[in-house]
């Protein structure tokens, strides 16, 4: 039986080390930062800020540390991890080890893996042949919160959606007007499950998808219109419920099962029936890099 390996221990001594070895592409990708790439450079990066609502990106990252101009506050990797998640010094170095984001002697040397650049994923900007599909990373988050926007809608009520599932699933009917692609459709926001520094695992919004309500808006922007970007053969629709609802918990485990089903109108009429242990595909398949969501659905249950 192989001995458990001892928790880390750092000391003051440690901090300046592990300040000057951090990897600050794969912190940022860590933190699911949203770069401006039209004003990043190698080595100085402006993304919007993690601590204010920013029309322009205010984030200001170099290599020697960050500067937030909307909130006038700044520092290194173990203050930007602190500030954003209310964990010590020593916490934040930890988990800067741990996640391979930078490293120091009290580590054993540990050298970080290879970080993604600014605005691609771990396997490449486009997810080509050459990549294997287990080593596709899931979407990057998105800034965009559409939930405030959303509204009653009769398709939701001819569908028998009552407001209190739309409300939990995060769906409504998007008026029209304003620059979104998704105005004059029915929008269900789709998030993902990310662990936070302190270890928690928390939701991510990941896309909307806007379901057309008339031939026009299907034959302009499909059936289904999704930001640009958004790969569904990667997630699984309500990942979210299914990990950290209790209820949903809850209901796997006393069924031992959960169930998969194609798209989110099926999920969204079992949660109105009071299923709660329920996902799905986003189609009538399911991808291979839709395995690992179910493998994180698996971690959470038992089932």
């Amino acid at each position: 039986m192989m001995p458990e390996t001892p928790p880390l221990f750092l000391t003051a001594d440690d901090l300046p080390e592990i300040r000057r070895n951090t990897d600050w592409p794969r912190l940022m990708e860590a933190l699911a930062l949203i770069l401006d790439t039209r004003r990043c450079k190698i080595g100085d990066w402006w993304a919007h800020s993690p601590f204010a609502e920013d029309r322009q990106a205010s984030f200001h990252i170099t290599e020697k540390g960050w500067y937030c101009f909307s909130t006038g506050q700044g520092g290194g990797a173990l203050e930007l991890v602190q500030k954003l998640y209310g964990l010590s010094c020593y916490a934040a170095a930890r988990w800067l080890i741990e996640t391979g984001i930078s490293h120091c002697g009290a580590a054993g040397g540990a050298v970080p893996l290879p970080a993604a650049a600014p605005g691609e994923t771990a396997a490449g900007a486009e997810s080509g042949a050459d990549s294997p599909a287990d080593e596709r990373l899931p979407n990057p988050p998105i800034r965009q919160n559409l939930l405030p926007r959303l509204q009653p809608h009769p398709e939701l009520e001819r569908r028998g959606i009552s407001p209190a599932t739309a409300a939990y699933l995060g769906c409504g009917y998007l008026p029209e007007g304003g620059k979104s692609p998704l105005a004059g459709r029915i929008v269900f926001q789709v998030r993902g499950i990310r662990q936070r520094p302190d270890g928690q695992a928390a939701p991510v919004i990941l896309t909307h998808l806007g379901r057309a309500l008339d031939t026009g808006q299907e034959a302009n922007g499909g059936k289904w219109h999704f930001y640009q970007g958004f790969s569904k053969t990667r997630e699984l629709y309500n990942i979210d419920r299914l990990v950290l609802d209790p209820e949903a918990v809850a209901q796997a485990q006393a069924t031992g099962h959960i169930l998969i089903v194609e798209g989110c109108f099926d999920v969204a009429r079992l949660v109105e029936a009071g299923i709660r242990n329920v996902g799905a595909t986003f189609g009538a398949h399911l991808d291979t890099d839709q395995l690992p969501r179910l493998t994180e659905v698996a971690a959470a249950t038992g089932i």
